[in-house]
């Protein structure tokens, strides 16, 4: 009786041929041939070769042997029926072997159990992205190899794994290099648009991408005779011999079907928009392009109808897609354990920052680290806020795109522009515990208090007069947006909005050359082979703390330090700067909420999730702080300190060669470009805040005459301010010593504030809770009495 279960007598023999593979020049050959060369491609995918060697490891009879025979790997006769071929394992989303593909020495392929399912070959997260969809192996391991990471093998037949994988993971667009029909008429029939795409191998990374920039729209049959082709902008349909193209003017608009139509005939045309939806709009756009083709109009009303039934397939598949990106992205158990042993290792937020540099960001490590805080502070009830402050061409983008990326596309909100009204009109909870990002604050331009209400109040309501349908009388409608959200952009003015920069952290970028020689470096490696290499494994990366991010809980901090906190008093910013700072502490500890205790409370008869902040918690906020708050409190922005630098030392060049005093020497804006190398526009803009601070004094400038400028005093103290008053950390551990401080859990229970009670406490060390049945539970109403109880 065969009792070998195939798929691990599969896993075993994929080992032993990937062991094969990295000493058999045969098989190098082999897998050169068929275009194959990369070393980490075969380590990655775990490529084997099967030899002759193999009858050397398999028993000459017993369940073994007739096992492999059954699989059709071994014949009758004891030979070695795949030698000279290579052999790919195929496991499932959890990770485990569940079959093999054999490419034998003509490049055709045979899948082993014959229904192997092929999709989590290469599971990379594909929801709403493009991705590159193939038949065959061969093929995905070629594109992978090239640096195409959303590339994915599917089944001729597309097996019914296969199809539930792509419902749930819906591509935004599939580029098909595919010569059997099933998996093309599986996308088809979800409505996933479908491009194709043909590559003569060999082919570079760029050569693919080109020929995806080019890839046509496959045909789909709408009806007897007609058909269409969906393309970014519009849908191109053929009914018989006419031909039309349309685009969807309000594709979320559920009571009308409003497009734009034109008809097109020998060059001539005939354009209308028209609700498809309103029998009226038909019969007036079938009668006018009636004559157009030469036919009736009610041929026409009949391609209106077939349009119809393609369109609202299309808007259910948005639909759809809309709902799959808000409903987040799923992980396998070993993604869940991959991010969860990363947040459990000592120097988490070092690694971080060691990881966005490997992903192309080098240097400033400070806004990094600050920035990245901001992202996943969106999960506090206080989330942090920043602004990117820096001269054009520093940076910025990269930053917020490198931050963008590490966020897991279901908590980010990222806009070009908005409109003044555009978050009143969000889902109710849409923006909740969301990162909101604008590259440039002109795109936030008019939306100002609106997220200043978002971040303080953390709500945001608007009154609007609707016209009613059946009374033609306005009445007031009410629109309710829930916060709170972490803000995110940038701007190349010296300042901003004094109500903005109360609620921001102030980032300024490092434009030192040193930076600029790091950033030319990183950029030309990116144009070398290996660089172009290493875009899969940056994928990787990013998809990993993508899910880093996921297992971050919505927790409430307890800091049992707070009382004994200090922080500066004066000036009156700092009442705004001091709640900041709490709320960095809180970010700190959010992220390492897997190394720290972890208890329940009970507030009003709701249960909430605990965790205590660390004394190294505040110490890495105190050195944010002191970074940035001193900037922040500066009345000059980072590039006008900077220029104020080099003015200073130009003034006392030229005093020291002219043999005068500094407070005698006179320049203009053509000495400061000379001198700093600065662009005239970046002078005009940080030169106005130098003037209207009085840091620079203008001595002439009447009509007709240019410019000049003097310094308003010589000592100006150019070195960034410190912050002090915070509190020191060693005194904290000196009380935590002599006992009672530093415990959350007994925080809650002697407070007797209103609304919190114990529950339990659990111990993140131990893994367990250390307070089961029989602790004393405190719950607390709102009248603050106190019931007493047992109980676990």
């Amino acid at each position: 009786m065969n009792t070998i279960e195939p798929s691990r007598l599969l896993a075993q023999l994929a080992l032993y041929c990937a062991k094969t593979l990295e000493r058999d020049k045969g098989g190098r050959a082999f897998a050169d041939k068929l275009g194959l060369q990369d070393e980490r491609l075969f380590e990655r995918f775990r490529v084997g070769f099967a030899t002759n060697a193999l009858l050397s490891v398999i028993p000459s009879k017993g369940p073994m042997r007739a096992a492999l025979i059954d699989l059709g790997l071994l014949t009758k006769q004891g030979k070695v029926a795949i030698e000279g071929c290579l052999v790919v394992p195929v496991p499932d989303l959890s990770g485990e072997i569940r079959g093999i593909v054999i490419i034998d020495q003509g490049g055709k392929e045979k899948r082993i159990p014959a229904n192997l399912p092929l999709h989590a070959l290469n599971p990379q997260p594909l929801r709403n992205r493009p991705a590159v969809l193939v038949d065959s192996v061969l093929k995905a391991l070629l594109y992978a190899q090239a640096g195409i990471v959303e590339v994915l093998p599917l089944s001729e037949e597309a097996l019914e794994a296969e199809d539930a994988f792509i419902r749930e993971n819906r591509p935004q667009k599939a580029f098909c290099d595919m010569d059997k029909s099933g998996g093309l008429k599986m996308l088809q029939r979800l409505e996933i648009p479908c491009h194709r795409l043909k590559i003569a191998w060999p082919a570079t990374s760029t050569q693919i991408n080109e020929a995806i920039k080019k890839a046509e729209p496959f045909t789909s049959h709408v009806g007897q005779d007609a058909t269409a082709k969906v393309f970014d902008e519009l849908v191109r349909f053929t009914c018989e011999e006419r031909e039309y193209e349309l685009t969807d003017l309000d594709p979320r608009d559920t009571e009308r079907l409003r497009v734009r139509l034109r008809a097109v005939r020998n060059g001539a045309f005939h354009l209308d928009t028209l609700d498809l939806y309103a029998a009226r709009s038909r019969a007036n756009f079938a009668k006018a392009a009636a004559n157009l083709f030469g036919v009736a109009a009610g041929d026409l009303e009949g391609d209106l109808c077939l349009m119809i039934r393609k369109m609202e397939a299309i808007r259910a598949a948005d639909r759809r897609k809309r709902a799959g990106k808000n409903a987040g992205y799923s992980m396998t158990a070993d993604e869940e354990a991959e991010a969860l042993e990363y947040l459990s290792r000592p120097g988490l937020l070092g690694r971080i920052i060691q990881d966005m540099e490997k992903l192309g960001y080098l240097g400033e490590e400070v806004n990094k680290r600050i920035g990245y805080l901001i992202t996943i502070s969106r999960k506090l009830e206080s989330p942090l806020c920043g602004v990117i402050l820096s001269r054009a061409g520093s940076g910025k983008s990269s930053l917020m795109e490198l931050l963008a990326e590490m966020i897991p596309a279901e908590d980010l909100t990222n806009f070009t522009r908005m409109t003044p009204q555009a978050l009143y009109y969000s889902a109710h909870k849409g923006l909740r515990n969301k990162v909101l990002m604008s590259g440039e604050d002109e795109g936030l331009a008019g939306s100002d208090y609106a997220l200043r209400e978002l971040i303080s109040s953390k709500k945001i309501r608007l009154a609007a007069p609707v016209r009613e349908s059946e009374t033609g009388k306005f009445q007031i409608e009410e629109y309710e947006v829930e916060g709170p959200i972490a803000l995110l952009f940038s701007t190349t003015k010296p300042s901003i909005h004094f109500e903005n920069a109360t609620r921001c952290f102030m980032l300024s970028l490092d434009e030192s050359p040193e930076q600029t020689r790091m950033i030319h470096e990183a950029q030309r490696h990116g144009r070398t082979a290996i660089g172009l290499e290493n875009r899969a494994v940056k994928e990787e990366l990013r998809r990993m703390h993508r899910n880093v991010q996921r297992m971050l809980r919505k927790v409430v901090v307890l800091n049992p330090f707070a009382p004994h906190l200090d922080f500066p008093s004066e000036p009156l910013q700092m009442r705004r700067e001091h709640e900041k700072y709490l709320s960095l502490i809180d970010a700190v500890a959010l992220l390492h909420q897997h190394q720290r205790r972890r208890f329940t409370a009970e507030i009003n008869g709701r249960e909430v999730e605990c965790i205590e902040a660390a004394i190294e918690d505040i110490e890495e906020a105190n050195r944010l702080m002191t970074e940035i708050l001193g900037t922040g409190r500066d009345e000059l922005a980072r590039p006008s300190r900077e220029l104020l630098g080099h003015v200073r030392r130009m003034v006392e060049e030229r005093a020291k060669t002219n043999g005068v005093s500094p407070a005698a020497v006179r320049f203009n804006r053509r000495d400061i470009r000379e001198f700093t190398g600065w662009s005239d526009s970046q002078i005009k803009a940080h030169i106005s805040q130098l003037e209207n601070l009085e840091y620079l004094l203008v001595s002439k400038g009447e009509r007709g005459r240019t410019y000049r400028y003097e310094l308003a005093y010589e000592d100006a103290v150019l070195e960034r301010k410190r912050l002090p008053g915070l509190t020191d950390t060693a005194k904290l551990r000196a009380l935590a010593r002599k006992g009672g401080l530093g415990d959350a859990a007994a925080m809650v229970r002697k407070s007797g504030m209103v609304g919190y009670g114990l529950v339990e406490v659990r111990d993140h060390d131990s893994g367990g809770i250390s307070s089961t049945n029989g602790v004393e539970s405190l719950k607390v109403g709102r009248n603050g009495r106190k019931d007493k109880g047992r109980g676990g």
